[in-house]
C-alpha cells in the first residue's frame, strides 16, 4: 500500500503548512516521510533531516540525499532523541485505506 502511495505522490509538492513553519534551518524530524517530498524541501531550507519511516522504501528513495538519516522503524519502536529537533514534521502518519485516499 504505501508503495502505491509514494508512486501516486512522488511529484507533489510538500505541504503547504510545512512551507508557513519550515524557514530556519536547524534539525528537522520527518515521520512517515512517504516519498520524501517534503523531506526535500526542509533540505532545501537548511535542515539535516531525520526520517523514520516503517516502509524499507525510503532506503532506496533517499539514498542520494545529503544531510538525511534513513530510519527505516515503526513509531513506537524508535528510540526518540530528546531536546534534539528544532522542527517536527508529522503530515500524513494517520493510517489509511488506501493511497487512492490522497
Amino acid at each position: 500500500m504505501w508503495d502505491e502511495y509514494n508512486e501516486i505522490t512522488k511529484n507533489k509538492p510538500p505541504r503547504k503548512l510545512l512551507t508557513k513553519v519550515a524557514t530556519t534551518g536547524g534539525y528537522a524530524l520527518d515521520l512517515g516521510a512517504g516519498a520524501l517530498n517534503d523531506t526535500r524541501y526542509l533540505l532545501e531550507q537548511g535542515y539535516e533531516v531525520d526520517v523514520v519511516d516503517s516502509n524499507p522504501s525510503i532506503l532506496e528513495l533517499g539514498k542520494d540525499l545529503k544531510k538525511v538519516r534513513l530510519f527505516v522503524s515503526r513509531f513506537d519502536a524508535f528510540d526518540f532523541p530528546i531536546a534534539k529537533y528544532d522542527l517536527i514534521n508529522a503530515g500524513v502518519c494517520v493510517p489509511v485505506q488506501s493511497a487512492r485516499d490522497f
